[in-house]
């Protein structure tokens, strides 16, 4: 049998932690280490994304790369709410089906 773990998600903070953050909205999820694991890899990439946005900001009128970072920070942003959302209790379930994004 799979061991679930009690996380808590920190979606502005972009962090998965044992231990809720005093400051800033906590998301409880009941998740196995690889699921953690899975969103940790996520939230890396959306700053990696964030980043390569920063790159292309001194280019004027050649939105195009940017937009492509956008687009995939915005997915992967959708996609850390699905996990959240599908993960997570029946308060954070509630929580995030509020929010109205899917």
């Amino acid at each position: 049998m799979t061991t679930r773990n009690k996380y808590y998600v920190t979606i502005d903070a972009k962090e998965v932690r044992t231990s809720p953050l005093p400051d800033g909205t906590n998301y409880t999820i009941l998740a196995t280490e690889d699921e953690a694991k899975e969103l940790r890899m996520i939230f890396t990439n959306m700053e990696n994304e964030s980043k390569e946005a920063l790159k292309h900001i001194l280019k004027p009128f050649d939105e195009r790369p940017v937009d492509i970072e956008r687009n995939k920070y915005d997915t992967d942003l959708l996609y850390i709410y699905q996990r959240v959302h599908d993960l997570g209790t029946e308060e954070t379930k509630l929580s995030i089906k509020q929010l109205g994004l899917f």
